[in-house]
């Protein structure tokens, strides 16, 4: 087991696309067992191509040595991609999903992208193709998602 302070960890995504580069204040890994979480914390940052992450505390699930998934905390957790177009977001979780390149946004989301704002408590985004899903995984919660669109667009 390692544990390091001011730590950053490079590591090649399996799809072959940007690495994915993470800095914290602190972290603790086991690189030799490949299927290990990793954690950071402390004003971490996850940067990957035009998308950037940035929270309190993350936690890099591997399995057979790739990274499929990273989960963010933090009060509150912050998103930002700047390619195609620029979508900002922030909430109390983010689950970004190495393989499907998604993330899951949960507890008092507010994301936006040029003039529109959307707001409630789960929002999942696909970072390659812009679009999104809003609203609880259940009906019955009673959960609500806000639009406020820009008609101007």
């Amino acid at each position: 087991m390692i544990v390091a302070a001011s730590h950053v960890i490079l590591a090649q995504a399996t799809d072959g696309e940007a690495q994915i580069r993470l800095v914290g204040n602190s972290a603790q890994a086991n690189l030799e067992d490949p299927d290990s979480d990793w954690s950071f914390y402390g004003d971490v940052q996850l940067e990957r191509g035009s998308m950037t992450l940035t929270a309190d505390r993350m936690t890099v699930k591997r399995t057979a040595g790739d990274i499929v998934a990273v989960i963010a905390e933090g009060a509150p957790v912050r998103f930002k991609q700047t390619m195609p177009n620029l979508v900002t977001a922030s909430s109390s979780n983010v689950t970004y999903s190495v393989e499907n390149q998604t993330i899951v946004l949960s507890g008092d989301v507010v994301l936006l992208q040029g003039g529109n704002e959307i707001r409630g408590e789960r929002i999942e985004y696909d970072v390659s193709s812009g679009e999104l899903i809003a609203g609880s995984t259940s009906p019955a919660d009673g959960q609500q998602i806000e639009f406020v669109l820009d008609d101007e667009e």
